[in-house]
């Protein structure tokens, strides 16, 4: 019987390091998974999943990998059974897959709502330096005021 895997895969608006910080998280929420090995400069972790006795089996490989593409990065699980045919083994492939597809996902928002308040906080102070420049240019404030206004809004 062939032995084959699962894969899950998501785009993310995160940074590689903070997709390896939220999978690394995500793990240690998990029970019965521990992190193999881990690579920094290819952006991958192998996990191991060791299973109860009673369960049979030896468990699953699980396999992370961040890459980066645009402003975001491609993050691809892949899981694979220890010791069985992929065919015995599907379904708990499947579940891992899933549950550590999840427990990434719940993770990484905490990255993405940093980096999404810290743009939005930049673009507001953008946008209310833009009025106050518009307010200065039609004579509706002195330019001493602008300046202490858009050194306020960049908290200078």
């Amino acid at each position: 019987m062939p032995f084959m895997s699962v894969e899950k895969s998501v785009h993310v608006k995160a940074t590689p390091q903070n997709c390896i910080l939220a999978f690394k998280e995500a793990i240690s929420t998990l029970d019965k998974y521990s992190i193999r090995c881990e690579n920094t400069s290819t952006n991958t972790i192998e996990v191991d999943k060791k299973l109860s006795f009673t369960r049979g089996g030896n468990g699953e490989n699980v396999s992370f990998s961040a890459k980066p593409v645009g402003s975001g990065c491609d993050i691809l699980i892949t899981v694979s059974s220890k010791g069985l045919p992929y065919l015995l083994w599907q379904r708990n492939c499947e579940k891992v897959a899933q549950d550590t597809l999840s427990a990434f996902s719940e993770k990484i928002q905490s990255y993405l709502t940093n980096e999404q308040d810290e743009k939005s906080v930049f673009l507001s102070a953008a946008d209310e330096i833009k009025k106050y420049k518009e307010l200065l240019d039609i004579g509706a404030i002195s330019p001493d005021e602008y300046e202490a206004k858009k050194k306020q809004l960049l908290a200078l």
